[in-house]
């Protein structure tokens, strides 16, 4: 299944189930991607043929750099994981007649390259200063995709930089894998992808989704490493309905007191007009949970700011349990004006379980509004 029909299957579900299958398909779709570098396969077969070309035209070097090698590949060699070793990944282009396996990572050692990965995704970008000239052809993209086909962020902190690999560009989005060195066996280790480059978010990874087109849901999900893998502690999903009937709600996942994620909704109507006088249905693990109701103050002169994005990254945090600058939005947002404390501008009245009551009880404080 490619990626390009797991999102178009996911765009029209609930979250509740539409989320759950688009973790469930990316799981189970990653590992397809990957090439085995023991064992022989035609593909890897093809693969070496090629670096057998490639490689004698690379140069191996201390300091990481790109180049273009004179067979037209984009290859990145040099100390890319500060382990004093000299590694490259390169891109694989397609043969006439034969099949690519996408991206090669070879280690150099005692004065020859070897294979150590080796991966079924092909590697879309251009350079800076590419603009589609508005004309159909073979440089055609929907969108503007990256510039380089690899690159290195450090996502975990450790001052090891993990590898983004910039893949195939959909109508409204690129896909993103994220891989993560091995020190022991020297080899990268394929941990996710996303529709969207993933991002340092606090101490957490950052991985966006979203439905496409129709701009239905968007959806980030946060992670901590352990043991080189992402664990998931947190996700907020936003959907506004597409048709009269549908819901629109809010939805989250955060650690609760017995250390396991739980999911809490909050329902906020149908369709994209909603009564704002009803109150909010809440649930949590599907079940029910409350009512929210919310009071909006007289909003400060000259803060020129959207209630609902003050609203958002209130009940980010409420459910998340995450700090409210991590509200994926939040620094696109403080560039434009003032963050207002949800505080300082609204009331809440919540019905249900003391535990609901206890969450979304509004703290007052004395802090003012923040860049």
């Amino acid at each position: 299944m490619s990626f390009r029909l797991l999102v178009s299957l996911v765009v029209y579900g609930s979250f509740a189930s539409s989320s759950l299958l688009l973790a469930q398909e990316r799981d189970a779709e990653l590992p397809k991607v990957v090439v085995s570098v023991d064992d022989p396969s035609p593909l890897r077969e093809v693969a070496e043929t090629q670096l057998k070309a490639l490689l004698p035209t690379v140069q191996p070097k201390a300091k990481p750099e790109s180049t273009i090698a004179k067979t037209g590949e984009f290859v990145l060699v040099g100390d890319l994981f500060k382990n004093g070793g000299t590694y490259a990944l390169a891109e694989l282009h397609a043969r006439a007649g034969e099949e690519t396996a996408g991206v090669a990572f070879v280690e150099w050692i005692d004065g020859q390259w070897e294979l150590r990965g080796l991966w079924k995704i092909e590697t879309v970008w251009r350079p800076k200063e590419w603009k589609w000239d508005g004309k159909n052809g073979d440089d055609y993209l929907p969108i503007k995709p990256a510039t380089e086909p690899f690159k290195l962020v450090d996502l975990s902190g450790d001052g090891v930089p993990e590898v983004i690999f910039a893949g195939e560009v959909e109508k409204y989005y690129q896909e993103h894998y994220l891989l993560r060195f091995d020190p022991a066996k020297h080899r990268l280790n394929l941990v996710a992808s996303a529709m969207g480059e993933p991002q340092k978010a606090g101490k957490y990874v950052r991985l966006d989704f979203n439905s496409g087109r129709r701009a239905i849901w968007g959806e980030s999900q946060f992670f901590e490493w352990s043991d080189g893998a992402l664990i998931k502690k947190a996700s907020w999903h936003d959907e506004v309905g597409y048709g009269t009937n549908d819901p629109t709600f809010v939805e989250g996942e955060g650690i609760g007191k017995d250390d396991k994620l739980e999911t809490i909704r909050v329902g906020m109507g149908h369709g994209a007009d909603m009564n704002d006088s009803d109150p909010y249905v809440l649930t949590k693990n599907e079940q029910p949970y409350g009512t929210l109701s919310i009071t909006w103050k007289a909003q400060e002169a000259g803060a020129d700011v959207s209630m609902s994005d003050v609203e958002n990254r209130w009940l980010f945090e409420k459910i998340t349990r995450l700090p409210a600058a991590l509200y994926p939005d939040a620094e696109e947002a403080r560039r434009d004006h003032p963050l207002l404390r949800f505080e300082d501008v609204a009331t809440v009245q919540v019905t249900g379980a003391a535990e609901a009551e206890g969450l979304f009880r509004v703290r007052k404080s004395s802090p003012k509004p923040h860049r």
